[in-house]
């Protein structure tokens, strides 16, 4: 025969228990660099240990025709040359900027009149202290200098001497003729 009809929906039924999770899925793709400006620069470190910077610098010969004008000593080898600042061949000292303490002593000999015998540092190609020495001796060993400066990065400094007029002398190039500097900013201190 012919189907009857369709009865009424029952009641639902009790829930089931629940699945198993599934497995994980694939990581997405990375997104593209924001558009945003770079961030500020952060502060400033603490400031480090600057690298010791001195030296001791002597003449490897005598030095003849010292005179009355004022003329440079050609300090030309160093027993120690820290952060390698002075020139052997321009016989100067560049030390970096912050205090320095500077000294030289020279050991002048030769013919020698009487009058004041001077040993100059000079910063920059002017001079800047002297030490001298008065007497009628024909020779002037030890005439001394120590002086303290503040240099800025680029300034040099030079030892130069003179003589009376009517002279010749020489610097001796032993113990008692020196030029020695160290940069109070280093780190030895």
């Amino acid at each position: 025969g012919a189907t009857g009809l369709t009865g009424a929906t029952g009641a639902t039924g009790t829930p089931g228990n629940d699945g198993s999770d599934g497995s994980d899925g694939n990581d997405g793709l990375v997104g593209a660099t924001g558009l945003g400006a770079t961030g500020a620069t952060g502060a400033t470190g603490p400031v480090g240990l600057i690298a010791p910077q001195g030296f001791s610098a002597h003449l490897s010969t005598l030095q003849s025709g010292i005179s009355s004008t004022i003329q440079k000593v050609q300090f030309n080898t160093t027993t120690y040359n820290d952060g390698g600042l002075f020139s052997t061949v321009n016989n100067r000292w560049t030390p970096p900027a912050g205090p320095v303490i500077i000294t030289a002593n020279l050991n002048l000999g030769g013919s020698i009149a009487s009058g004041q015998v001077a040993v100059w540092l000079y910063k920059n190609s002017v001079d800047l202290y002297y030490g001298f020495l008065c007497g009628s001796s024909t020779a002037a060993g030890g005439i001394p200098l120590a002086v303290t400066d503040h240099a800025n990065g680029t300034d040099y400094y030079e030892i130069f001497a003179s003589i009376p007029s009517g002279g010749s002398g020489s610097v001796e190039a032993d113990a008692a003729s020196y030029f020695t500097g160290y940069s109070l900013a280093s780190g030895w201190i």
